[in-house]
């Protein structure tokens, strides 16, 4: 999980906006998918815009769309835009700079 001292790898804004997919499961245990929007980025986690409730310390599976690479993250803050949009933030399992590349290698 992420530490308020935790330095955080700088991202190009350019980079770290773009389409992620979220997989996980809901209050009822069944699985979801959603595409998010990716606000920030860096190699310990990210903020997103999500279409659908999670809780904190939540998993979920994160796939970058550019490059289709995965990661686990946990779910550290998620608060409410509108009734049906979320804004959470999400720390990574373990440091991945890798997750933000823009084109699969």
């Amino acid at each position: 999980m992420m530490e308020q001292s935790e330095v955080k790898s700088p991202m190009n804004s350019e980079s770290a906006l773009g389409t992620l997919y979220v997989y996980g499961y809901g209050a009822s245990k069944n699985p979801f998918y959603k595409q998010a929007k990716s606000l920030k980025g860096h190699s310990a986690g990210c903020s997103l815009i999500l279409t659908g409730p999670v809780s904190c310390g939540e998993k979920l599976l994160l796939i970058n769309d550019a490059a289709r690479n995965p990661v686990v993250g946990e779910v550290v803050t998620a608060r409410h835009l509108t009734t049906r949009m979320f804004e959470v933030e999400v720390a990574f399992d373990a440091p991945r700079p890798d997750f933000w590349q823009t084109e699969k290698r």
